[in-house]
């Protein structure tokens, strides 16, 4: 799997500090970044896993605010005491939600609701079970005007573009209004799995901010395993849309 790198982003609304970390980040901490699922063993404790799927395992042991399944950037450092079925023992230092959702199956009764307003794909990857989209849209930078982002299995008939190997879905979205002043940016992971006996991966289809109507193709592969987060000394301020 490949490095996340910082970058630093708008803030809009859904990357959400989790309260009960004791421990602040300021521009001279040091410590390691990466994307994460947070999970809850069958013996209730709590783990990370990353997309590679190596686990983490954390020093503190209460995580309250998070629940089996929400996808979050982890700030942590890594510490020398080794547990057995983990690949990294680490003290978290902060965590910030990332927007997690289900597939929406979309029918003509739904279609409205869903919108599809104007948005760009910047990155796309699957990570742990996850379908992860990093993208851009037209907003205000306004807390008041809400967006919503959904990945959709689009059932209208004749709606998609078909493609043999491939299963067709649409990444929506609903600006309800808000005034396209400024492009904005976020991330959001959509629960899989994803895969399909004898198809190829997925076909994605996004109504572009500069292209009109646009496709992007992601194969299901297995992932290379490794490291895949990174040193950093900045804090990512980067929030995805919405609900």
């Amino acid at each position: 799997m490949k490095k996340f790198k910082t970058s630093f982003l708008i803030v809009i609304l859904t990357l959400i500090p989790v309260p009960f970390l004791q421990s602040c980040l300021d521009d001279n901490d040091d410590y390691y970044l990466a994307i994460a699922t947070f999970r809850i063993a069958e013996d209730n404790n709590s783990y990370f896993t990353l997309d590679d799927g190596e686990k983490m395992y954390p020093q503190q042991t209460s995580f309250e605010k998070l629940e089996d399944g929400q996808r979050v950037y982890i700030y942590f450092d890594i510490l020398n005491e080794k547990i057995d079925g983990y690949k990294y023992h680490i003290k978290v230092k902060g965590i910030e939600k990332i927007l997690t959702k289900k597939l929406f199956v979309m029918d003509e009764e739904t279609a409205d609701s869903i919108g599809d307003d104007k948005i760009n794909i910047t990155s796309i990857w699957f990570g742990d079970d996850h379908l992860n989209i990093k993208f851009q849209f037209l907003g205000t930078h306004n807390p008041a005007e809400l967006h919503l982002v959904n990945l959709v299995r689009n059932e209208i008939k004749g709606a998609n573009e078909e493609e043999e190997g491939y299963i067709s879905l649409e990444f929506r979205h609903n600006a309800f209004d808000d005034q396209q002043r400024m492009i904005l940016n976020g991330i959001v992971s959509f629960k899989g799995p994803f895969a399909e006996e004898g198809m190829k991966g997925l076909k994605v289809r996004y109504n572009s901010i500069y292209d009109d109507i646009k496709y992007v193709k992601i194969d299901f592969k297995k992932e290379l395993a490794g490291q895949n987060f990174s040193r950093s000394s900045a804090a990512v301020t980067e929030t995805s849309i919405a609900y």
